[in-house]
């Protein structure tokens, strides 16, 4: 999925967002364990890959879906980017055809991450990513690879996530 994160295509009057969900989900918004590394790191890997250009103006507001997993800093750091010029036409193409996308993740701890500790976990996940439009347009079928490192300030404390990218 190219990302387009933050950006309005150029020389366009900047969008407006519908109201709703997106069409493929928000697992952030559900109810998650946050006392498992797993379940957190699942639904943040997924809900940056769900987008809609229906109710989203670009990717970035997926990110921003993913706030209620996030550590406040790094929600902070996320909400003082600043949009970029599109360059290119994917975001537009998605949205001429008013696509969202489906998602579906898996655990790869292959990736080498190191192991957990009580405070600190790092998860990868192998998101498949599935674009279609609601005029029955369908896009190529993409892989996302997710790395996510959390931690929490005790034990006995919720997971949140310092760190979110695409690999």
């Amino acid at each position: 999925m190219p990302s387009t994160a933050g950006q309005t295509p150029a020389g366009s009057a900047a969008p407006t967002r519908k109201s709703g969900p997106p069409a493929g989900g928000n697992p952030a918004a559900a109810q998650v364990d946050g006392k498992n590394a797993d379940a957190v790191s699942e639904a943040a890997a997924l809900t940056m890959c769900l987008v809609d250009t229906d109710t989203d103006i670009s990717d970035y507001d997926a990110m921003l879906r993913t706030a209620p997993l996030l550590d406040r800093d790094y929600l902070a750091k996320l909400r003082a980017e600043q949009p970029r010029p599109v360059q290119g036409g994917d975001w537009a193409e998605l949205a001429g055809h008013h696509a969202y996308t489906t998602a579906t993740a898996h655990l790869s701890p292959e990736m080498g991450q190191p192991p957990d500790n009580a405070l600190e976990a790092y998860r990868g996940w192998i998101v498949d990513v599935t674009t279609q439009g609601r005029d029955g347009w369908r896009g190529e079928p993409q892989t996302v690879v997710v790395f996510v490192f959390l931690r929490r300030d005790a034990a006995d404390q919720p997971w949140r996530i310092v760190e979110l990218r695409q690999g």
